[in-house]
């Protein structure tokens, strides 16, 4: 029972590993906000992956699907925000400074 409670498990992960090939190609250059929002999407579309109303769909059109319309992706624009230093003069609050790239 233990032997096939491994291959099992080999198995799993040899198509988890497979399927997170597939997705990782689909992103291209954009970037996650965070790895929770990478996991959300690949979660989302290993079960698209697995559905019959998406046989016969390309990758990219499955990943498309659960990406649009939704703001995964950090912005290309974000700028840093500097921590507040010091105390504004004219109101007493802490000031922030942006910097864009």
């Amino acid at each position: 029972d233990a032997e096939n409670a491994r291959k099992a498990d080999a198995e799993k992960q040899k198509a988890y590993e497979a399927d997170k090939q597939r997705f990782d190609k689909l992103k291209g250059e954009k970037e996650y906000y965070n790895e929770g929002t990478e996991r959300w999407i690949f979660d989302d579309f290993r079960k698209a992956i697995a559905l019959d109303e998406n046989k016969g769909k390309s990758d990219a059109e499955i990943y498309e699907s659960l990406v649009k319309d939704k703001d995964v992706f950090k912005s290309e624009n974000e700028g840093y925000v500097n921590p507040a230093v010091g105390n504004d003069s004219k109101n007493g609050s802490k000031s922030e400074t942006k910097i864009f790239f």
